[in-house]
């Protein structure tokens, strides 16, 4: 098995914000992700809310765009958890958007290209 070799980093442009994030999942990343869940009656039962804030905790690494009386914010996971508004652009829903597109791209969620490649 070879250990993962370092990527430039991911981004996401989200309404006026470009997102940076860690593009590889690494066996930690998937243990904490992995105990978001609950073992009931033998069944896993997730969390949606958690998993998404921790995907977003473990992989986000800084932004561009964000501002405070104009003048730019230092990244930190708390100030996009209680400072930044939940839904922008109209309807699109920040957090959610952002935890999809890094699932999309470290390999946490199907996209027709991996679908493909499964069935190949």
């Amino acid at each position: 098995m070879e250990i993962l070799k370092q990527q430039d980093n991911g981004n996401v442009k989200i309404a006026d914000v470009t997102f940076y994030f860690r593009s590889q999942m690494t066996a930690r990343d998937k243990a904490a992700l992995d105990m978001i869940g609950e073992y009931q009656n033998g069944k896993w039962s997730i969390d949606r809310t958690a998993h998404l804030t921790k995907i977003i905790e473990l992989f986000v690494t800084g932004w561009d765009g964000v501002t405070e009386d104009g003048k730019p914010v230092p990244y930190s996971y708390e100030v996009l958890m209680t400072r930044l508004p939940g839904v922008i652009t109209g309807t699109v829903d920040l957090l959610a958007e952002l935890a999809t597109d890094i699932g999309k791209t470290v390999g946490l969620f199907p996209t027709a290209e991996t679908e493909l490649k499964k069935n190949a």
